[in-house]
Order: C-alpha cells, then structure tokens, then sequence
C-alpha cells in the first residue's frame, strides 16, 4: 500500500499541505479523534514507532501525541542534482513542491495505515477493552473514516476502498449500539428488570456457548434499544427458545416458553431465576462434567466393575463422584449441601488429585477454616467460580454448579499431567 502511495495513487489533493497547514492537520485530528483514546493511543504509537509517556488515555495528550507523531512528519531530504543550471526561483518552488509532495505523502501513508491497524485491532480482538469509537463519535467505523478522510482530502481520482481492496486490507470494523450497551449487572434486587428487555439475557447466552463449548443458536440480531414492550418480548422470546434447543428441558413446551417469555417481561423474579438455574442445571453443568465422563471417574476412583446407573441427571452423579471421592479420605458426603458446607469434603477432593495444593499448617498454629483454604486454593487454582467462598449460602444447585466447574478443572489438569508424562517417556526413549 505505502508503494501505491510513493507512486501518486491516491494523493492529497492539490494545493493541500498536510504537514504544514495546522488547520487541516486540526481537522484530521478532530476526524481521529472519533476513535477512543484508549485504542488511538497504541495505534499511534505503533505507526509512529514512540512510545508516549504520561497519562495512558488522558484525550489531549493523546490528541498532541498523534498531531507529532503521524501529522507532522520530520523534514524529508531531497537531491538537488536535477537542479544545476536551473534559475534559483524556479529551484526553490521544485523544491517546495517536493518537500509537500513528500509529506502529504508520508501523512497519508500513516493515517490510512493508522486507520487499517484500528480495524485489524478490532477485528481479531487484541484491542485494549471498551469501545474502538467514541460514544458521541459522528464516525462509527473504519471504513467510512478512510472514506471521510479521501472524500476530505485526497484528489478526486482516489478510490481508497478499492485500493485498499485490492492489496487484502477491506475495512469492516463497525460500532452498532449492541457494541455500546452497558451489560453489566447494578445488583440482585435489579435482576428483573435488567432481564427484561432480553438483551443482557441474549449476551449471557452468547457467552456462555463461547465458553462452555455449547451450541447456543439465537434466530435473529438482539434489537436496541428495547423501548417498546414489542421489541422486549421479541428479544426475551429469542433467548428462551435459544435456552430450550440448548436442552433446558422445562422450556421445551411452546407454551411454557410463551408463558416464561410474558413474565420475565413483567419483570417476574422468581422466573428470572428459574430460568437462569434452570440453564446452569440443564446446560451448563452437563457440558462442564458429561455423565459418560463422569461415569468413568466414578468407576476409577470406586474401583467397581459393575455397570454404573447414570439416573437423576448430572446432579446425582455429581453426588456419587463427591462421595467417592472422599470415602478415599475417610469424609462422608451423603447430599450436596450440608455435607459440603464446612469445606472438609472439599479440601478431601482437592487433596485426593492434587496433594501438594493445599498449604501446610505449621505445628502450634491454628488451622483457618476448610473453607477459607478451599476458597483459597480454588482461586489459585482458576477457572472455578467462587460458588463455595466463605460466608456464600450454599444450596444444592450452587454446589452442584461449583462441583461440575471443580471436576472440569481437576480432568483438564489430569489430562495435561498425563500429556507431559507421555512427552517424557517419549523423549527417554529416544535417549536410551
């Protein structure tokens, strides 16, 4: 692209000064400026190859940083043999206008490429947190900047979508309001009526496909702003009949998904949580621990040949695993609540996979709570949700979720150990 650039194609317009005019250089700022500090800064950084020092996101040093670092170019060297017998006059306005050729050039080169790195940033997520554009921003993508700024400009002869086309650089980075809305959570009590427009409900589904490895379908785009109670009900519907075909069995009914679908509009509580449990029971439990793995885990740490009754659902196997588990280690688990509130049974899990992970009390020291050093281990640990924290109420179905998180994670670290162990006695072998 920079090679189409040094050879005219596209071009500032004439008599256009890109580097010297700080009027055109204020309004090229004001058009970067639609893209949030936050993602402006490192995009300029990287263009202009400096770093910036001071206040990471601060928008006015952000602003004077890329007026030095891409719309002032440093003076540009030029030859002076094709000047020798030319009258002095003449020599200095060739020279002129090549010292603007060139920097309009180099301007260009950097906000066109400025703006291709905020839209490959974007598109393959290594962009810094937050939106790429600017909530207030007249300019919500990349490409209608890059056509704001040639339409600006650039001489009428440049097309840059189609030479940005043709050199595999397409602009697609677009902000719509889904990207704007706030899908965080104020607090519990708020629940309901945070669920009811369908939206946060709708992001929840998506990301917990992504990171459950679920297949979770919405059959259309989430409409915002839900004002109306029409546009409501359409995204609530769209989310609970997505949660039936993930297999939420209580919802397979089409008229309990119309009935569940009014009251979650109506801003029903009790069926906001239903469904959401409902989901982690039905869904995302059995995609953390399937039974056909869980069966297999029983059977090794029982030691049983017989065949095992999967019946009662990942809960109960859940139960069955728990109690295996720590019979091993002399602690009885009879239900998923009482017999795991104090933690012992907990640590008895952690200790019987991964011995070392649970500190050692000193000799004459008090020994904190089971559960403050589950709690603890299990952050260390990660990718388990804090279901068992000290001070949380726990119920069956919490237990049940945080122990189908702590049987993922404790297969996945099984699975890696053996991995490496294989990769060990490969590698002895061939040194033998």
């Amino acid at each position: 692209f920079g090679a189409h650039v040094r050879g005219g194609s596209p071009r500032a317009r004439e008599p256009l000064h890109l580097g010297a005019d700080v009027g055109l250089r204020d309004n090229v700022l004001s058009l970067l400026g639609c893209v949030s500090a936050a993602w402006l800064r490192p995009a300029a950084e990287a263009v202009g190859g400096e770093r910036m020092g001071g206040e990471p996101t601060e928008p006015a040093a952000v602003r004077r940083f890329v007026d030095k670092q891409v719309l002032a170019p440093p003076a540009v060297a030029l030859s002076t043999t094709a000047e020798e017998g030319m009258h002095p006059a003449e020599a200095g306005r060739r020279r002129d206008l090549l010292a603007r050729e060139a920097a309009n050039a180099l301007v260009v080169t950097r906000v066109l490429r400025l703006i291709v790195l905020l839209d490959r940033a974007s598109a393959g997520g290594v962009g810094p947190a937050g939106c790429l554009f600017e909530l207030d921003a007249s300019i919500k993508s990349t490409r209608r900047m890059a056509i704001e700024f040639s339409r600006a400009y650039l001489s009428a002869a440049a097309d840059v979508g189609r030479l940005l086309g043709s050199v595999g650089l397409e602009l697609h980075a677009e902000q719509t309001a889904a990207d704007e809305f706030d899908y965080s959570l104020s607090a519990a009590e708020a629940l309901p009526a945070e669920l009811a427009d369908g939206t946060r409900l709708c992001r929840m589904l998506r990301a917990a496909g992504q990171a459950y490895g679920v297949e979770v379908a919405l059959s259309g785009p989430v409409r915002l702003p839900a004002a109306s109670r029409l546009q409501k009900i359409h995204n609530v519907a769209m989310a609970v009949a997505a949660m039936a075909a993930a297999g939420v069995a209580s919802l397979t009914d089409p008229s309990r998904q119309h009935a569940t679908t009014r009251k979650l509009v109506d801003l029903d509580g009790k069926a906001a949580l239903s469904c959401l449990w409902a989901f982690a029971e039905d869904v995302v439990s059995p995609a953390l621990a399937p039974p056909a793995r869980l069966l297999r885990e029983i059977r090794r740490v029982e030691q049983a040949a017989l065949p095992l009754d999967g019946a009662g659902g990942t809960r109960q196997l859940l139960l069955r695993w728990a109690a295996a588990v720590c019979a091993r280690r002399g602690v009885r688990v009879s239900d998923l609540a009482a017999s795991l509130a104090d933690g012992s049974a907990l640590c008895a899990i952690l200790s019987h996979y991964l011995p070392t992970l649970l500190p050692v009390t000193p000799a004459g020291a008090a020994r904190p709570p089971a559960r403050e050093l589950f709690a603890a281990a299990a952050a260390s640990l990660g990718h388990v949700p804090p279901l068992f924290g000290a001070g949380w109420p726990l119920c069956e179905r919490a237990a049940a979720l945080g122990l189908a998180h702590l049987f993922a994670r404790l297969m996945d670290i099984g699975a890696q150990e053996a991995a490496a162990s294989s990769l060990q006695r490969a590698w002895r072998s061939t040194r033998a």
